[in-house]
């Protein structure tokens, strides 16, 4: 699971620091996996994934899929 944010410095480590007090574990902040920066030979400001949860474009808590795909 990626974390992908504008925040940058104090607020950043804020964010980190709020998500795992409510139990997100993220595998990498602001960065591509490296088995995607390996298969594209550059770390793109464009993260790749599966899927994609704005908080800001929609309520994530209305999609199942969400839930399937997190278990």
């Amino acid at each position: 699971m990626i974390l992908w944010t504008c925040r940058a410095g104090d607020k950043l480590e804020e964010a980190v620091r709020w998500c795992r007090e409510k139990g997100l574990e993220f595998d990498y902040v602001n960065e591509n996996a490296r088995e995607s920066v390996e298969r594209w030979g550059v770390d793109s400001r464009k993260i790749h994934a599966d899927l994609y949860i704005d908080d800001k474009g929609c309520d994530p808590t209305q999609y199942a899929i969400i839930e399937d795909f997190l278990d």
